[in-house]
């Protein structure tokens, strides 16, 4: 009898200057999570420190910067992208929240987390907690038009179907609407 293992990954793509990243998840409560990219070239380079970990979530670039969140560990990993590739910097723990997605809005993070039910607010230049914003259920994307901040909410707390966008204030940190949407 044969046997099959079947490897789920999501693949992220983030564009950063000259570089292209790609995340891939590895596999869930393993440390086989990979970071690759792509130079102006189209050469593909391993990330420093491969396999960089357990479930990695998703990335963010900001200023020479890239930010990888890992859901696993709880770990936000931080690299400094230059003109020779990219080099792992340091990371930054959010204390094993279940974090999801990060928007980065001058120098100010908004970390969506599960394990929460929050948005937490981070000032990333002193890598602290600056609010948390509760959701009501799982929040999972972000996004931004310029003025305010969007988050789906696509589980509630209990884990059923969720079907509301959230529409925040980045200065007040105050949810100003709420939108119903189909579910998940």
């Amino acid at each position: 009898m044969k046997s099959f293992q079947f490897i789920f990954s999501i693949f992220n793509f983030v564009f950063a200057q000259t570089l292209v990243f790609s995340l891939c998840e590895g596999n869930f409560q393993s440390s086989n999570a990979s970071l690759w990219y792509l130079d102006q070239n189209f050469e593909i380079f391993e990330g420093p420190n491969n396999p960089i970990g357990d479930t990695a979530q998703s990335m963010e670039v900001n200023d020479n910067k890239l930010y990888v969140v890992m859901n696993g560990s709880g770990l936000i990993q931080i690299y400094t992208i230059s003109e020779n590739g990219l080099e792992f910097d340091h990371s930054f723990a959010v204390e094993f929240e279940g974090p999801r997605y990060l928007l980065i809005i001058n120098d100010t993070g908004y970390l969506t987390e599960w394990n929460t039910n929050q948005i937490k607010v981070l000032d990333l230049t002193a890598e602290t907690v600056v609010a948390a914003i509760p959701a009501g259920g799982l929040p999972e994307d972000i996004i931004t038009d310029g003025e305010s901040i969007y988050v789906s909410i696509n589980m509630n707390s209990d884990w059923s179907s969720g079907n509301s966008v959230l529409k925040i204030d980045p200065d007040s940190f105050e949810i100003t609407n709420e939108y119903t949407v189909a579910n998940n």
